[in-house]
């Protein structure tokens, strides 16, 4: 009998067709579909599509050549890019595809190994040569930030090989020392942060009206309560985002009014796999060093309202009425346009262009982590 959680059990649909011509031919005809895994349980999700992203990317069909599949195999950016981007689409069929501002940070995430190995100015420009064909003009040397930056704003050459080991086994480098190596590779965090998006039995996101005894509504209450933010919502709103820690100070550089009516800005926290980030503008006297603190996805599902009361009724995030809201104006581009989305006041109320939505909750103890950030030069 096959032990159906095995995960190196591999299954596939047999197909037989016959084809009779006149009562005097018959041709059989037997075909195998692609092979595939069964996932019994969710903690198999992860080991399970880890074991086939590559190979699909490969597109090699039912060749099992081990070899294509070591850490050294590799790809072009232009196969991962378009993997990249439709992977959280691929996992949650209403989600929008990831913004070319995000598809640079995961970039940067993969590459920044190899800027960080380079030596000196001679080993940043052969680097840059191979990524992108050709210099950026500027009017200054080439260094370590400067190429972290381009990495972070501009796509490199679609032919540009990428190993395996890069995306999926390599460990990430911090985007802003460049020098913390992290506990996570490129491939866990991406899969962590869809996770938490999808946010299975809306933990992270609950329903306002969850646990309430079952009453007569009005329309208007009912409208509200269809009208509920979830994680996959203000993802795909733009409220919580990929975008990296370069992207955040530019939104707080170009985004004054941000600043003057006090908001903050909600994204995937690239330090740390499955945590959010909450970015409060700049530290005093400072226009570079951002003012920011994180959470464990687990710990704001402690919370009865989840991220709503993280939001509404902790010391620091408290302290902030709007959230910033991130549209990108061009598909092939870096480009960002940047609102307010919406207010919360001081009962657990937020106004916004798609009605008011209360939230419920006691205060529980701070679990923001309020910090400064490294420069980001």
């Amino acid at each position: 009998m096959v032990d159906r959680r095995q995960l190196a059990t591999r299954y596939a649909i047999q197909v037989e067709v016959a084809i009779n011509i006149d009562n005097k031919l018959i041709v059989n005809h037997i075909v195998l579909s692609h092979p595939f895994l069964i996932a019994i349980t969710n903690d198999q999700t992860e080991p399970l599509l880890y074991s086939i992203f590559w190979k699909r990317m490969l597109a090699t069909g039912q060749n099992d050549n081990s070899e294509l599949y070591t850490d050294s195999s590799t790809l072009p950016w232009s196969v991962l890019r378009q993997a990249i981007r439709s992977y959280v689409k691929s996992q949650i069929t209403q989600a929008r595809t990831l913004e070319y501002y995000e598809v640079c940070h995961l970039q940067c995430m993969v590459l920044l190994p190899r800027v960080i190995r380079c030596k000196g100015t001679e080993d940043l420009e052969t680097l840059e040569h191979e990524l992108y064909g050709q210099a950026r003009s500027r009017s200054t040397e080439i260094n370590h930030i400067v190429l972290r930056d381009r990495l972070l704003t501009e796509q490199v050459l679609p032919t540009t090989p990428i190993e395996r080991r890069e995306f999926m086994t390599d460990k990430c480098y911090s985007c802003l020392d460049m020098a913390t190596e992290l506990q996570h590779t490129v491939w866990s965090w991406l899969f962590r942060a869809t996770e938490m998006i999808q946010d299975v039995g809306h933990k992270l996101c609950p329903s306002p009206n969850l646990g309430e005894k079952k009453v007569t509504k009005t329309k208007k209450q009912m409208a509200a309560s269809e009208e509920y933010q979830t994680m996959l919502s203000l993802f795909n709103k733009g409220i919580i985002t990929f975008a990296s820690p370069l992207c955040a100070r530019q939104v707080f550089q170009d985004a004054k009014v941000a600043l003057e009516r006090g908001a903050m800005l909600l994204r995937m926290c690239d330090e740390n796999s499955g945590f959010f980030s909450f970015v409060f503008g700049f530290e005093d006297s400072s226009s570079h060093v951002l003012r920011m603190g994180s959470v464990s996805a687990e710990q704001v599902k402690d919370f009865k309202q989840g991220l709503p009361e993280v939001l509404i009724d902790e010391q620091f995030p408290s302290r902030f009425a709007y959230l910033v809201k991130i549209v990108a104006t061009n598909s092939d581009s870096y480009g960002i346009d940047v609102s307010l989305a919406g207010e919360f006041d001081s009962e657990g109320e937020e106004e916004s262009e798609e009605g008011t939505q209360s939230y419920g909750g006691k205060l529980r103890p701070n679990l923001m982590e309020d910090k400064s950030s490294d420069e980001i030069k």
